[in-house]
């Protein structure tokens, strides 16, 4: 496992880069110094991801690593022409998740921060949905989508993750992680696949035309 130097790097530079690096491997180890430290770690709470931290002097080592041994994921990173709290209110409405996930036949709101999908899959079923938005920084907002119901013989629980942080002014990046826990899961990987393509094209176009 390759360690990454992000001595040399500002905070923001350091964020993309974390951020890329772990939506490219599944686990990663971080050399950086006590303010990047901090920034590290943040980006390893926000994914539910563990981390070990080890420091030697003024240097510190950091792995993060995947929390969920059980669990199916997948993850992208998308670029957006807007400001990450544009695209937090946005995405936080889980009706958007239909033009991403051809299985979500419709969705329907039960209460605050709760809704129902009906899906299409191998079996078709209604899921309780709960919707976790939270505003870390102006510059940096999460929408957590998860759902668990169990069925006959089997229980099925999944869920997108939605981490918007800005780049530039006026640009945001969107890591989106797809998760799955139950039966079937090589065919639920292959799935996801299909979902992230799904979202790197519709996504960004989503947003331009709600942003207004």
């Amino acid at each position: 496992m390759t360690d990454y130097n992000l001595l040399n790097f500002n905070e923001s530079a350091a964020r993309v880069t974390v951020m890329k690096i772990l939506n490219e491997n599944e686990r990663a180890t971080f050399i950086v110094d006590e303010k990047l430290e901090k920034i590290v770690e943040d980006i390893a709470d926000e994914l539910d991801m563990e981390k070990n931290v080890m420091k030697d002097g003024n240097t510190i080592k950091i792995t993060v690593y995947p929390s969920r041994k059980e669990e199916v994921s997948k993850s992208t990173l998308i670029d957006v022409d807007v400001e990450p709290k544009i695209a937090f209110n946005i995405i936080r409405d889980p009706t958007l998740l239909m033009a991403i996930i051809p299985q979500i036949k419709s969705v329907s709101k039960l209460g605050e921060d709760t809704y129902s999908l009906r899906i299409k899959w191998v079996i078709s079923w209604d899921t309780p949905l709960s919707v976790q938005a939270l505003s870390l920084k102006e510059t940096s907002f999460t929408v957590k989508f998860s759902a668990s119901q169990k069925l006959p013989l089997l229980k099925v629980s999944f869920g997108f993750d939605f981490l918007i942080f800005e780049v530039t002014q006026g640009k945001s990046m969107i890591k989106i992680k797809e998760w799955y826990t139950g039966p079937f899961s090589s065919l639920a990987k292959g799935e996801m696949e299909k979902h992230l393509k799904n979202a790197e094209k519709e996504l960004p176009s989503i947003i331009a035309q709600q942003r207004t």
